[in-house]
């Protein structure tokens, strides 16, 4: 990834993972949250996700993009594991949102 806003918004991404499984931890007493694109989706957009784009994502849109993003990267890993999920999905909302 040559890109630094690119890196960058794999860098969130991350920070969101980690946030999130500890809301899951605490908030939720180890359960897994159905609804993690939407709280992904909120708390990428509270972090500074807009201002690494061109274009601003409304919240359920990036929830859906996320979500999206997830299935087509699991059907890619299962034929080459040499890029993050961070990874991918960062590039992808770059040429979404610019």
């Amino acid at each position: 990834m040559d890109n630094p806003k690119s890196t960058q918004i794999s860098d969130l991404l991350h920070q969101a993972s980690l946030a999130h499984h500890a809301y899951e931890q605490d908030e939720l007493n180890g359960e897994y949250d159905q609804q993690w694109p939407a709280w992904y989706a909120a708390w990428l957009l509270d972090n500074g996700l807009a201002e690494l784009l061109e274009k601003r994502p409304e919240a359920a849109g990036l929830a859906k993009f996320l979500e999206d993003s997830s299935l087509a990267f699991k059907d890619l890993s299962n034929q080459s594991d040499e890029q993050s999920w961070q990874d991918y999905t960062a590039a992808g909302l770059i040429l979404t949102y610019g």
